[in-house]
C-alpha cells in the first residue's frame, strides 16, 4: 500500500512541478502584447471622471467580438454598467474615480465566464488592460451565478492535498 502511496505522490509531484515551473517558463518566452489603454481620437473624458478600457480575449489571445462585458463596483456589489466588445474586442467604459471596479465577461444566460483585474482608475485618467476568458470552464462554475462563485470555479481544479498516514499526530491526545 505504501509503495502504491508513494508512486501516486511522485506522479502527482512530476504533475505541479510541470505546471508550477516548466509551463511558467515556456509562457515567459512569448512576448507580452500589453500595450497601454488611450483614449481612442475623439473621446474625451469628463471632467471629474475615468475611462476603463480594454480587449476581452480568449486563451489563444484572439480578440472577442460582440461579447457581454459588464462593469462591478467592489465597494457597492452593484453592477453599474454593461456594454457588448467592438469587433476587435475592444470596451470602454466612463466611470468614477478612485473605486475599486472589475470587468466580468458573460455569456448569453449572464453567467459570468471571465473576471479582469481590479482596476482603480483616476480622475482625467485610461486605465484597464486584458480580460482572458479561459479555453475550458469547469462544467460545476455553471452551479454558481455569481462572480465569487466563478472565481471559486476557476480556483478549483488547482488545489492539491497531499496526505501522509505514517506522519505524526497533530495533536498529543490522538
Amino acid at each position: 500500500m505504501r509503495k502504491l502511496f508513494r508512486a501516486a505522490m511522485a506522479v502527482v509531484l512530476a504533475a505541479v512541478f510541470a505546471v508550477c515551473f516548466v509551463a511558467p517558463l515556456a509562457a515567459a518566452e512569448k512576448p507580452a502584447k500589453v500595450e497601454r489603454p488611450t483614449v481612442p481620437a475623439g473621446e474625451k473624458i469628463a471632467p471629474g471622471k475615468c475611462l476603463i478600457r480594454g480587449t476581452a480575449i480568449n486563451a489563444a489571445e484572439v480578440p472577442l467580438p460582440a461579447q457581454s462585458v459588464r462593469l462591478r463596483n467592489l465597494n457597492t456589489s452593484a453592477i453599474e454598467q454593461v456594454t457588448t466588445t467592438d469587433q476587435a474586442g475592444v470596451f470602454s467604459f466612463v466611470a468614477l474615480p478612485e473605486i475599486p471596479y472589475i470587468v466580468e465577461v458573460v455569456d448569453q444566460p449572464g453567467r459570468v465566464v471571465a473576471v479582469g483585474d481590479v482596476v482603480i482608475g483616476r480622475a482625467g485618467e485610461v486605465s484597464g488592460g486584458f480580460v482572458m476568458v479561459p479555453a475550458a470552464i469547469p462544467a460545476y462554475a455553471n452551479a454558481f451565478k455569481s462572480t465569487a462563485g466563478a472565481v471559486l470555479a476557476a480556483f478549483g481544479g488547482t488545489g492539491l492535498a497531499a496526505l501522509t498516514p505514517e506522519a505524526p499526530p497533530l495533536s498529543p491526545e490522538r
